[in-house]
């Protein structure tokens, strides 16, 4: 009997433990770039969320409706661009997202590379 109450004492702790009060991100991202300048920027003062999961391919990327619903519940949404991540055309969430392609110029240049023939 003591052990079924030792064994029911753990699992109710483990379990207690488990059931943390999620936050609700401030910042949404869909990248360790955005993750990363968001992060430097508001510190701890703000909860940043990259939703992205870790190696995988942003152009294959299908958010979950619960990204989505931390996308549409966040103060603002960072993302890399729309030609990289076409999902992001169907959200409707221009108010508060920031699209980072907007926000540099991509390098020309004039020379051919030699291994090109």
């Amino acid at each position: 009997m003591k052990r079924l109450l030792a064994l029911l004492a753990t699992t109710s702790l483990m379990f207690l433990a488990s059931c943390q009060a999620q936050q609700k991100p401030d910042i949404t991202v869909t990248s360790f770039i955005g993750y990363d300048i968001a992060h430097a920027i508001v510190g701890d003062k703000m909860v940043v969320e990259n939703i992205m999961p870790w190696g995988s391919e942003m152009h294959n990327f299908e958010p979950s409706r619960r990204n989505i619903t931390a996308i549409k519940d966040s103060k603002l949404f960072i993302f890399v661009g729309e030609d990289q991540e076409p999902w992001v055309k169907t959200l409707g969430t221009q108010d508060h997202a920031l699209d980072l392609s907007k926000s540099y110029e991509l390098a020309t240049h004039n020379h051919a590379h030699s291994r090109e023939s």
